[in-house]
């Protein structure tokens, strides 16, 4: 593995895998990882949806013995 580790990126580059479908944003050619990870987690994370949090909300008060 110590004789790995200097080319470890370019050998994980070498296969080609996109960055969609690695769902991962670190290895962006433009440099804007922390831009794109806002944005999936604003417009593509279901988690973040109105409808998902009020849910959410809804089963989590539900658990805790609060009233929905």
């Amino acid at each position: 593995m110590n004789n790995l580790r200097k080319e470890a990126l370019g050998l994980v580059e070498a296969f080609h895998y996109h960055d969609n479908t690695l769902r991962s944003a670190i290895g962006r050619s433009d440099g804007k990882v922390y831009e794109t990870l806002l944005e999936w987690a604003q417009k593509e994370n279901v988690v973040n949806k109105p409808e998902t949090s009020l849910s959410i909300n809804k089963n989590l008060r539900v658990f805790m013995g609060k009233n929905p």
